[in-house]
């Protein structure tokens, strides 16, 4: 056995060995060896060196006849096919003898294909620079995760911040409008004073007078001492009234400064308020963009339950869709309605849910209202871009709808394929939806479809005067988002002329839906929060329960009634709605959450509800976590704020 030094200097190092299969033939070919493993050690330009391990003598002896040759098969790592080549023994060195027997073989190429020997020179090139690499790409990898972290703290940080500065200034905001307001009345009260004061001094002014006129005939004695007594008590009296409307005007005149200054303060603190929430507005809108899968295009409906962090509920992806159309980053909405044509479905409808990393099927149920929205969502795509790349798509989830409506002698539809009762709030969906379609595509059937739904809606949904929206047919539970979204899909002036009082559905849901509830804010300060409530909160025994996303539904209802009595020149009605509009808006920031998550860093979102897993009243729990960020929620509060009604092709109203 011999060593040529000189030769294995010539071959590089490996630090990762290759399994290599092997037969050693004689010189006409025949086969001395049958197939046997051995694994490289060394690679070079003009051979290769392998480890071979416990061979029996025989093949030693084989080895060492340097007329023998290998036909080996060399395996690169991810590539399907092995490199083969032939060659000869070089030299022979026994490395181990216990507990096996191991040699190192040096081999020439003989037969060998000038790319394979480029390739495995190249791969031995690389293995031998890879610790190097590996090292660099470790403090490389090290040093972005620090950057990552440190810029995500910061980003975290400046968005926690920019909520904070709008929590505060609403803070400040409500405690000089609850100056304002005790300022106000006691104003009242010593302008009625001062008032009753100035009365009492004309009184005794008058009998003053009245004492101090000349005498028409002699008094007695006694009685001009008793008219002198009254005379002087009189003039007493007046003295001390004119000393007390003196203090009450002065009073009066501190409470106008202190009334102005506030409300300078106030005007400023409003003035500085639009622009923040503008921006947390823009916040929590791109808190609906991070959390876009790139894969799938869903968007996770809730954020902080572990439940259901990986839900993409169909509802929630229409309105996620939506507000990225509504803000013009097409290709998002594009990605999103590319999932909904290659997902699963059954008989042309789609299910409840799907996850939002997979695009499988999480929810095996199929709901009509579910399925309206994500038509509403492309058909308000097509209307805004022009673009019909899914128009097919949208037209299928009509005539799914239709089929179902068709199935009912009254022209309702039901809540799904395998449904039995009938929602106005589907009913409602479908209204809106049909319409947009006509609208796009002037095809007849929609709008027959429209009155059909509407036909249904007026005998069902609107049946009942004293109570101006059933939730559905033969059901007289209230529900908010069916009072809010009669104003959003058919619109007041409809409403109107089919009998019904716009202004008397808003005051209902005020009436019977408006809630006050103490809740601890993204601060961790208790404050009082108005807003509507899922249903009836005296009929349910958990309290008051405010809904994030139907107050944004009454948020956008004031809008679109302002709008119409703007219309109308009602300029004070207007005024008022558009006054309620703003007032619940700002209660909706009361309940702004710092995003949980590193993917959210801190921005800006709203939770599903006030209160965490308790029952809405209409067969679902709210979600679990007080950091629970819902897209419902957040979408449609990001509606209210810009003005944009989903549920029209011209939703933009004014505030």
């Amino acid at each position: 056995m011999t060593k040529n030094y000189a030769d294995r200097r010539k071959f590089i190092r490996l630090d990762t060995v290759l399994p290599v299969e092997f037969r050693i033939l004689n010189s006409t070919g025949q086969i001395l060896l049958d197939w046997t493993q051995g694994f490289t050690n060394n690679i070079g330009k003009g051979g290769i060196c392998l480890t071979i391990n416990n061979i029996k003598e025989q093949a030693v002896l084989i080895l060492e006849e340097k007329s023998a040759k290998f036909y080996l098969r060399i395996n690169l790592p991810l590539k399907d096919k092995p490199i083969e080549c032939y060659a000869k023994t070089a030299w022979l060195s026994k490395v181990k003898k216990e507990p096996f027997n191991q040699f190192l073989v040096g081999l020439d190429y003989e037969e060998i294909v000038d790319s394979d020997r480029q390739r495995l020179l190249d791969f031995a090139k690389f293995k031998k620079n890879f610790s190097g690499f590996l090292a660099l790409f470790v403090i490389a990898l090290c040093a972005v995760t620090i950057f990552s972290g440190i810029y995500n703290y910061k980003q975290y940080e400046k968005n926690k911040k920019l909520v904070f500065s709008l929590l505060e200034n609403l803070k400040q905001i409500s405690s000089l409008e609850t100056q304002l307001n005790n300022i106000g009345q006691e104003r009242t009260e010593v302008e009625v004073k001062i008032k009753n004061e100035k009365e009492r001094n004309s009184q005794l002014e008058k009998r003053i007078s009245f004492l101090q006129r000349p005498a028409k005939v002699t008094l007695s004695t006694e009685k001009k001492a008793a008219a002198d007594k009254e005379l002087f008590d009189l003039k007493k009296e007046l003295e001390l009234a004119s000393l007390e409307k003196e203090t009450l005007e002065q009073k009066l005149f501190f409470l106008t400064k202190t009334q102005t200054g506030a409300q300078a303060k106030l005007d400023i603190l409003k003035k500085e308020n639009m622009p923040l929430k503008k921006e947390v507005a823009q916040k929590m809108y791109h808190w609906l963009v991070v959390h876009q899968n790139q894969r799938t295009g869903l968007v996770s409906s809730f954020e902080g339950d572990s439940a259901l962090k990986d839900g993409a509920f169909i509802y929630d992806q229409a309105l996620a869709a939506l507000a990225f159309t509504v803000n013009n980053e097409f290709d998002k909405a594009k990605k999103m309605f590319s999932f909904f044509e290659k997902a699963k479905r059954t008989n042309g409808a789609f299910y409840n849910a799907y996850y939002a990393t997979s695009g499988d099927v999480m929810e095996y149920t199929v709901h009509a209202g579910p399925n309206l929205w994500v038509g509403i969502a492309i058909a308000q795509y097509v209307h805004k871009t022009k673009d019909t790349e899914f128009l097919p798509l949208v037209e299928e989830i009509a005539a799914w709808v239709i089929k179902l409506q068709n199935e009912d002698s009254e022209k309702g539809i039901r809540g799904g394929p395998e449904a039995t009762w009938y929602s106005t709030e589907h009913n409602l969906d479908a209204y809106a939806f049909f319409n947009m379609l006509y609208k796009i595509t002037n095809n007849k059937k929609y709008s027959t479809a429209a009155e059909n739904t509407l036909n249904w809606l007026k005998k069902f949904a609107y049946s009942n005067s004293a109570l101006p929206v059933n939730r559905g047919k033969g059901d007289s539970t209230i529900a908010t988002d069916t009072y809010a979204w009669s104003i959003a899909s058919i619109g007041p002036e409809l409403l109107r002329s089919t009998g019904m009082d716009p202004d008397k559905i808003v005051e209902f849901a005020e009436e019977n839906c408006l809630v006050n509830v103490d809740y601890k804010n993204a601060e961790g300060s208790a404050v009082a929060v108005k807003g509507f409530d899922f249903a009836k909160a005296e009929h349910i025994a958990r309290g008051g329960v405010i809904s994030c996303e139907w107050t944004a539904q009454m948020v956008l209802t004031y809008r679109i009634m302002s709008d119409f009595y703007k219309k109308l020149g009602v300029l004070e009605t207007a005024q008022k709605y558009s006054d309620k509009a703003r007032m619940f808006l700002s209660e909706l920031d009361k309940l702004i959450i710092c995003s949980p998550s590193a993917v959210g860093q801190g921005e800006g979102c709203l939770p599903y509800a006030s209160q965490e897993y308790v029952d809405t009243g209409h067969g679902w729990m709210t979600p679990k976590g007080k950091q629970t960020g819902s897209l419902s929620s957040t979408a449609y509060a990001f509606f209210a704020y810009i003005g944009f009604n989903p549920l029209s092709l011209n939703g933009q109203c004014d505030l």
